[in-house]
This record gives structure tokens, sequence and C-alpha cells, in this order.
């Protein structure tokens, strides 16, 4: 089990399952928590992003 910061309140989050040739893509985390987990692409909407733009911004850059 790992341990880490959950934020205080709710935040708008966006993931992503992409399939193809019947694979998923996975990403390693890279921070707390879970960090080291495997998950499908994910993270926070940026102010004036919208879901779809935030969602195409996790699976291509993972920033």
């Amino acid at each position: 089990m790992t341990t880490g910061k959950y934020p205080d309140g709710p935040r708008p989050a966006v993931g992503a399952v992409v399939f193809k040739d019947n694979a998923v893509l996975l990403v390693k985390r890279g921070k707390a928590p879970a960090h080291g987990m495997w998950a499908i692409p994910g993270g926070s909407v940026q102010l004036g992003e919208t879901l779809g733009q935030a969602a195409e911004r996790e699976i291509l850059f993972g920033k």
C-alpha cells in the first residue's frame, strides 16, 4: 500500500482508457498518491481547458 497526500476538496480531473490492437495504454504514476503504480492516463483539468482537451493532453504528454 502506498501513502500520499490527497487534495482537501474535490477538483476537476479526467482519465482516459485507450485501446489499440487488443491492448490498453497504462502509465506508471510519477506522483503520490500511488507513486510507481500502473494506471490509466489522467490528471487535473487546467483552468480554461475542456475535459476533452485535458484528456488529450494527458494521453499525449502526461503533464
